[in-house]
């Protein structure tokens, strides 16, 4: 069994993986999977069950941050929300405040944000570029709870943010603007890998891609597998430098042209 002290796994689950042989191992720098000398269903069956009962760990410090960021954003069953003006935003704040200086620094002319919800992020977005007079943002969602309307906002709805139609008219409009995109929609492998591939190639160079909720197994293991065929991408840690995040490992930001 290779180095478990590093992993989620409670005490019965550690046996489980002994009894099944399942090697797994957690690679330096980011602490990602890996899988050896196991059918790899089997052992990210495993790993997801791990993650779904981390007591009796033996913690880092990184860990234990990613455990107290669950925690803190589950407050109270769920019923504990963000809000900005008045509607819910299912963000931590500290990914907020890093949104803003990310807007301040690259200047993007198009945010694209799948996954509207209650529109909170989306008039959050749409203040930060107010005050900036600089920016716009596209919010897409096939049935949001609510549209807030700002002059800075165009929301899409009724289709998913994977349909083609969606795709070509943001990526029309992605052409001449410099582009900023957020994905927060359905957080399922198949549709996370979908938005990666058509959302991808429609960032700036040196612009932000931001798949949100990357705590959860199946949008982190899209982002992995889709991350090492996309080169042009790079993870920029300094934006996890308040420890709690919602997106780790998934601040990528498009490398220059001329890098």
């Amino acid at each position: 069994m290779s180095d478990l002290k590093t992993a989620f796994f409670p005490q019965a689950l550690y046996q489980y993986l002994l009894d099944n042989r399942v090697d797994l191992v957690l690679e330096p720098p980011h602490e990602r999977l890996r899988c050896c000398g196991a059918e790899l269903d089997h052992a990210l069956g495993c790993y997801k069950r791990a993650m779904l009962h981390p007591s009796e760990v033996d913690w880092t410090s990184r860990q234990a941050l990613r455990w107290f960021t669950r925690q803190f954003f589950n407050l109270h069953d769920g019923t504990w929300w963000c809000r900005w003006r008045g509607h819910r935003v299912a963000k931590m704040p500290t990914d907020l405040w890093m949104y803003q200086e990310i807007l301040h620094e690259t200047r993007p002319e198009l945010i694209i944000e799948t996954g509207t919800w209650e529109g909170g992020s989306a008039m959050y977005l749409a203040d930060v570029c107010e005050a900036m007079r600089h920016g716009k943002v596209v919010s897409v969602d096939i049935k949001p709870i609510a549209t807030p309307p700002h002059p800075r906002i165009l929301y899409f709805t009724g289709a998913s943010s994977t349909d083609p139609r969606i795709v070509a008219d943001l990526a029309e409009g992605a052409r001449e603007a410099r582009t900023m995109v957020i994905l927060d929609s359905a957080h399922d492998y198949a549709h996370v890998s979908a938005e990666l591939e058509a959302y991808g190639p429609l960032v700036s160079p040196d612009c932000y891609l931001i798949v949100e909720d990357t705590d959860m197994f199946d949008t982190m293991m899209a982002v992995e597998h889709w991350l090492p065929q996309h080169p042009e991408f790079e993870i920029d840690m300094t934006r996890e430098i308040f420890g709690l995040t919602k997106n780790p490992g998934s601040y990528l930001r498009r490398r220059k042209a001329d890098s």
